[in-house]
């Protein structure tokens, strides 16, 4: 109960005939009393047989007394942990009285069961304001979330669309260069010194190396866009393990690598539902992978079998591998491995980041698991796709 107040906030009353004192506001009174005041803030009750007895000198609360008809007053502190919160009073009215022990301890008992269920609303009191303070800053922080993605995926959005747009107007000219460095490698007209071959050699060749990369850039920009179809066909999957295993057998053979193919699977297995094309470019994106990062005289294999209606494809190397806090940035775009050969082999980090949603195009998955100095082994599930099905 704060010093400067001592307002009456509940009250019961015998029968009507008693006057309510629900509206008195004693003021300073109550500390005016230094008696009273000094007991009540040591916890202890105060017992008044006869009020004209005990306040001939505290006129304002004596006042109000004979205007209540009160004669005598038993007073007990409602305190918790030192704290004074209030008082809990019996009035006699027109006649004092002798106030017993019991009556005493009666009342002493119930203001300290008061005093604990106050305490205990302030606590709720607090518990609910804390809540409802905590869900705001959730509401408000889910907001900002919400806001940063919704700004991330518009940039990532922009991002990709400028990337699509720049790679489009990048192909014609692109074209031209390849085309007419093609044209010139094959000249009739005049014998092309070796420094003049190897320099239109060079240019054809970045000339590919860039069309390649700009069209995995398209590729990426289409399925993240949600604008990717597949063209699910039947196809044999030996054929396709072959074609590829056989196109690069050349890109092998100069960094005297041994590449080969190991199929576990017969005939009548053969034959498979999915994106012929975008298969073929899983299995060429891991394969130039493994011997773009596997040294001379390495081993680069190619599993092919059939679990199920699940096509798996493995790629092992005997490559430089990969550290194992560093494999889940393996897939990510854009990304090159921090290593001691980032330099030397390049590369713009889009490969494996297309090739994995190229796998989970056809809802399939990729894993990989690698050792540094002994290589790298990526496994992938591609399930049978329904012919029906024309769309991711």
């Amino acid at each position: 109960m704060p010093k400067q107040r001592g307002c009456i906030i509940y009250e019961v009353r015998a029968h009507d005939e008693i006057s309510s004192v629900l509206d008195y506001t004693e003021g300073n009174c109550i500390t005016q009393t230094t008696h009273a005041w000094n007991k009540f803030s040591k916890g202890l009750i105060l017992a008044v047989d006869d009020v004209e007895k005990t306040y001939p000198l505290e006129e304002c609360l004596l006042n109000f007394l004979r205007e209540a008809r009160v004669r005598a007053k038993l007073a007990s502190p409602i305190m918790y942990e030192e704290k004074l919160w209030g008082l809990l009073i019996a009035h006699q009215c027109n006649t004092p009285r002798h106030w017993t022990e019991s009556e005493k301890t009666l009342l002493s008992s119930v203001a300290e069961q008061l005093a604990v269920a106050i305490h205990q609303a302030e606590l709720m009191r607090s518990l609910t304001q804390e809540k409802q303070t905590l869900e705001e800053r959730v509401v408000e922080r889910t907001m900002a979330l919400h806001d940063a993605l919704v700004a991330a995926e518009a940039a990532s959005r922009l991002r990709s669309e400028f990337l699509a747009t720049m790679s489009h107007e990048l192909l014609t000219p692109l074209t031209y260069v390849i085309g007419m460095s093609s044209t010139l490698l094959r000249w009739s007209f005049g014998e092309l010194t070796q420094r003049q071959r190897d320099y239109l050699q060079t240019i054809h060749d970045s000339g590919e190396h860039l069309l390649e990369m700009i069209n995995d850039i398209l590729d990426l920009s289409q399925i993240e866009a949600g604008k990717a179809v597949l063209d699910i066909t039947e196809f044999s999957l030996i054929n396709i393990a072959e074609s590829t295993v056989n196109a690069l057998k050349e890109k092998a053979t100069t960094q005297r690598i041994h590449l080969r193919l190991d199929v576990q699977l017969n005939q009548e297995r053969d034959l498979f539902t999915a994106d012929t094309r975008r298969v073929q470019q899983i299995l060429w994106n891991l394969l130039t992978n493994a011997i773009k990062f596997t040294p001379e005289g390495g081993n680069v294999i190619l599993r092919l079998w059939v679990e199920d209606n699940t096509a798996m494809f493995q790629v092992e190397d005997t490559g430089i591998g990969i550290p194992e806090e560093q494999l889940s940035l393996l897939f990510e775009k854009f990304h090159q491995l921090d290593t001691p050969y980032r330099r030397r082999y390049g590369g713009t980090g889009l490969g494996l980041a297309l090739t994995k949603q190229l796998v989970q195009l056809h809802r399939g998955r990729i894993e990989v698991e690698s050792t540094p100095s002994v290589g790298s082994v990526f496994t992938v599930w591609i399930p049978a796709q329904a012919l029906s099905s024309s769309e991711s």
